[in-house]
């Protein structure tokens, strides 16, 4: 499997904090794209498929589990005790699946949210940084022009 399409956008970026230099490796198309299109769609389709996919697939499965668990009736001879039994069991396990997908999109959530927003605010932070350089760069280049003058 070749990664080129997504390795030739990754680039180390440094930039100044504070005046202490840094550095972090981050997606150069997300960068320099003015309107944070790139990164709306890259964090956006990373975030459906790496957790609104498996949450609906997991949904729907489970459901489609539970539905036929909750159609068959017992089978043998049907006494009040086993009916009770079975549908105690039922609801057991319709509990039991509920609280898996549950917890599936309560642990899941949270890393989503923060990928997404921080990854977003990083990039703002860096394409704000990199345009000041740029900025005081040019001035520093005019004065020199000025200079010579």
């Amino acid at each position: 499997m070749q990664m080129w399409p997504m390795t030739c956008c990754w680039q180390v970026i440094e930039f100044s904090v504070s005046s202490e230099l840094r550095s972090t490796c981050a997606n150069s198309r997300i960068v320099v794209d003015e309107d944070m299109h790139h990164a709306r769609v890259f964090y956006g389709t990373f975030f459906a498929f790496a957790f609104l996919v498996p949450l609906l697939a997991i949904s729907l499965l489970y459901s489609a589990m539970i539905r036929r668990l909750l159609g068959h009736s017992v089978v043998g001879t049907r006494s009040d005790g086993k009916a009770k039994e079975s549908m105690r069991a039922k609801r057991r396990v319709t509990r039991l699946v509920v609280i898996v997908v549950v917890i599936f999109a309560v642990c899941w959530l949270p890393m989503q949210v923060l990928i997404t927003f921080t990854i977003t605010y990083l990039a703002a932070v860096v394409k704000q940084t990199i345009s000041e350089q740029t900025k005081i760069l040019e001035l520093k280049k005019n004065k020199k022009i000025l200079k010579k003058k």
